[in-house]
């Protein structure tokens, strides 16, 4: 890599964005106790599943055009057993408010796109989703689940025994003034 490419591409409007790297030893694991609601977590299985997928990402507060390539993206890979990428929903009722998914990959769980909905934050429903997919890492067969954290999701996966493992720095690009 060049010397300086942090700053050589902040000038060209790329923003860092610091992740901690984490890993979790599946064996003898145990699963956190649901959240204080009514939370009910589907596998995706279905097109109108994935839509509430889509509707949970939302979390996430990407602007629309990225939100719907991404969608794109992963509709392609398709859902349901079998595939390499899983994806859950968790639901209030018929609302979709968290969602997440996992990556089987290079022999390891890699859980990516843990989102609640900004309103429905602080519940146990970030951990709920993490500890679904988890859960089907486990029955897979998978020894170690894997993730980047946020800082803000970063307490939350210690407190489910996930341990640090370094960091990764992403450089994020935002054209044209998206947020």
């Amino acid at each position: 890599t060049p010397s300086g490419l942090g700053r050589i591409l902040g000038q060209l409007g790329l923003t860092l964005v610091q992740q901690e790297c984490m890993a979790l030893d599946l064996r003898g694991w145990s699963s956190p106790a649901p959240p204080d609601l009514p939370l009910a977590i589907n596998e995706v299985t279905t097109p109108e599943s994935f839509s509430d997928y889509s509707e949970a990402f939302r979390g996430f507060g990407m602007d629309e055009a990225t939100h719907q390539g991404k969608m794109l993206m992963l509709e392609q890979v398709g859902y349901g057993s079998g595939k390499p990428i899983r994806h859950f929903v968790g639901y209030c009722g018929d609302r979709p408010v968290g969602c997440s998914s996992i990556v089987f990959a290079a022999g390891v769980a890699g859980v990516y796109w843990v989102a609640t909905q900004p309103a429905w934050r602080g519940r146990g429903i970030g951990t709920a989703m993490t500890a679904a997919a988890c859960r089907l890492a486990v029955r897979e067969g998978y020894r170690y689940c894997v993730l980047g954290a946020s800082k803000l999701g970063a307490p939350i996966y210690r407190q489910m025994g996930f341990r640090d493992t370094g960091s990764l720095s992403v450089y994020r690009f935002r054209p044209f003034g998206c947020p």
